[in-house]
């Protein structure tokens, strides 16, 4: 689907090219000039660029570039080869060529690019993540273990502590219940997240549309306006952070209360294809 349809992709390119802007900076500035646009978001603005065929241009110096790729080294391990350092620095709003970013990591870190050639680092570090600080990034997730029985778990966590900041039980998954329960009372005790991260389930979407409608209320630790997605889905089996939550979850609770409810099931104690206990069903 076409997007900013009304912008000169000439302006666009200029901003990045003259004025040597980064993404989250043009939509700062398109922000500014056009205050009753819709739809000026960072994801929106790399699609109108995708479209446009519009590049950004690498102006950082040998030494900036150097800096950038050492921080997230250290940040990430040494997992990322050229292209997803490209896209990892690149979020950042630095831009350079893979090759300059090869010569880099094969100085910085001999030892990890070598493993790389072996593909011995992804079975050293497999699932790679960083969360700078409390209330960087915060995971939702849902688990149908017990949906038979007309019971599904929703949880919250945070990235960086993996600290659960609200649970909440109920009968089939829903938007507004999510919202009530998990998403509400988080955000109202520990303040608003920087980027909300689900699964790309129709469950999440209330919480990801207040998420992104109060994208402009969130402040990074130095004082500045966050520039990242306010949201992102990913698949289910990529939500780490939460995902391994769940083998926890499931031995401490869901496995007892299943098990609870077959024997009771078989011990004609209740029926559930007949939960209000009809007189045509079970006694």
């Amino acid at each position: 689907m076409t997007l900013l349809t009304w912008l000169n992709p000439d302006f666009v390119e200029s901003l990045f090219h003259n004025q040597r802007l980064t993404i989250g900076q043009v939509q700062e500035c398109l922000e500014s000039l056009y205050p009753n646009a819709r739809g000026l978001s960072v994801r929106s603005l790399k699609r109108y660029m995708q479209e446009n065929d519009i590049y950004l241009r690498s102006s950082v110096s040998d030494e900036e570039l150097r800096e950038q790729v050492r921080i997230a080294t250290m940040e990430v391990g040494g997992v990322l080869g050229r292209k997803k350092m490209q896209g990892y620095i690149r979020g950042k709003g630095v831009a350079a060529s893979q090759q300059r970013i090869t010569a880099l990591q094969q100085e910085i870190a001999p030892i990890y690019a070598e493993n790389r050639r072996k593909d011995l680092q992804r079975q050293v570090n497999p699932q790679p993540y960083y969360a700078p600080h409390f209330g960087y990034n915060i995971h939702f997730d849902q688990n149908e273990k017990l949906v038979e029985f007309g019971i599904v778990f929703v949880i919250a966590v945070d990235g960086k502590s993996s600290f659960i900041t609200r649970g909440a039980v109920m009968p089939r998954k829903n938007n507004i219940t999510i919202y009530q329960l998990v998403y509400g009372p988080s955000t109202e005790q520990y303040g608003l997240w920087d980027q909300l991260i689900a699964d790309a389930g129709k469950e999440f979407l209330l919480a990801e549309f207040v998420q992104e409608y109060m994208k402009q209320l969130r402040i990074k630790p130095d004082g500045s306006q966050s520039t990242r997605d306010s949201f992102r889905q990913i698949r289910s089996t990529q939500n780490n952070r939460v995902e391994r939550l769940w083998q926890e979850v499931n031995q401490m609770v869901g496995y007892p209360m299943k098990y609870a409810l077959i024997f009771m099931e078989m011990a004609y104690m209740f029926d559930r294809t007949n939960p209000r206990g009809d007189e045509s069903g079970p006694h």
